[in-house]
Order: C-alpha cells, then structure tokens, then sequence
C-alpha cells in the first residue's frame, strides 16, 4: 500500500511537472485547469501526509515556469486580489469576505468579472474616460 502511494507520488510529479511546462513555457496545455487542480491538489495531499518524501523539485516547490520575452513587470497602483482556485459557492463568499475585511467595509463592493486570462494580470487605468 505506501509503495503504491509512493508510486502514485513520484507519477504525480511528473505528470504536474510535464502540465506546468505545457501550460507555463508553451502555452499549449493538454488538460483543462480543473483537471490540473485535481492533479495538483492530490500531490500536496500526499505531501501532507508523507512529508519526508518531499523533495526540492516537487511542482509543490516552483511557480510556473519561463516568463516569454515580450512582457515587463510594472507595478499595481492596487492589490489584484484573486479567486484562486474555486470549485464551490462558499470559495466565493469567503472571498468576499476577505475583500470586505481588507477594505473595511460592512457591505459587499460592486465587482466586475471577465474571462481569466492565465499566466498574465493587467490593470487597465482610465481617467476621464481615457485609457493611459
């Protein structure tokens, strides 16, 4: 039984290894996000409950990948706060919460949601109706 977890562990990394450069350096993913967070998700419960395995080139232990030639980095003039990964209804209450903590507010803000794009945060900036 722990030889077929132990398996199951070193396939795990391989297999989220292999998603993460399709996804990250290739931008050519094979498998949808959910599938990808079931992977994921079931490497690090494994981790958690076998922690001496862990290792330093576990996808546990490494952000995505190469950043394409073509994009800087520029800083947020405010926080761009996430979902993260959310399957449930209650995900997304409790992300209300934290919104309604960190700006201390009692009542929910308006939001705007539009389709993720993966792997790239923009901030759009109007003023006076002008994009700058």
């Amino acid at each position: 039984m722990a030889t077929d977890k132990r398996h199951r562990y070193e396939e795990l990394k391989k297999q989220v290894a292999y998603h993460n450069e399709r996804y990250h350096v290739h931008d050519r993913p094979e498998i949808t996000d959910y599938e990808y967070d079931q992977l994921f998700n079931e490497l690090l419960q494994l981790e958690k409950e076998n922690p001496k395995w862990v290792t330093l080139d576990s996808p546990s232990h490494r952000v995505g990948g190469e950043v394409l030639a073509g994009f800087t980095k520029a800083r947020h003039r405010h926080p761009m706060l996430s979902l993260a990964n959310s399957y449930d209804p209650d995900d997304i209450r409790a992300f209300d919460e934290r919104v309604k903590k960190f700006l201390n507010v009692p009542e929910s803000p308006e939001y705007f949601c539009e389709l993720k794009f993966d792997g790239l945060a923009m901030e759009l900036i109007y003023e006076n109706g002008f994009l700058i």
